[in-house]
């Protein structure tokens, strides 16, 4: 039976969103500009990959972009945040290579709420939660 991996789709996908977003702006930004007032801003992330790859930093400039040029308040993550088997202790090296040095960076140190997927439980679901 072929292995189906919508992994590398999903990041492709995400990173084509982000990409088409940037390549919008212009100096005055259209999309920007409907944003009320009131509105607030957030960024979603699933599946974000791990040991720091070119596509994972890639997916997390343009999330930097986006949360600067939208005044983005948090981040929620929907959950498999790290493959293959999620963190064994909240001092597990997944934390600086998957996490730290990709998406803590620029204007993304905003507050995260995390959802925990089926690969976070396969190691220990409550490290995340500590973290």
């Amino acid at each position: 039976m072929k292995k189906n991996n919508l992994y590398p789709g999903l990041l492709f996908t995400c990173l084509s969103l982000l990409l088409y977003i940037s390549s919008c702006q212009k100096k005055t930004n259209p999309a920007a500009e409907i944003i009320k007032t009131d509105s607030i801003t957030f960024l979603v992330i699933g599946d974000w990959g791990k040991d720091g790859t070119e596509m994972q930093n890639n997916v997390a400039s343009q999330m930097n972009k986006y949360a600067k040029l939208f005044n983005a308040k948090f981040v929620i993550s929907t959950g498999d945040n790290f493959y293959p088997a999620g963190v064994k202790d909240v001092s597990d090296d997944h934390w600086k290579k998957s996490f730290e040095d990709v998406y803590l960076k620029d204007s993304l140190p905003l507050k995260w709420y995390p959802v925990l997927g089926n690969h976070d439980y396969k190691t220990d679901p409550d490290a995340e939660i500590r973290y």
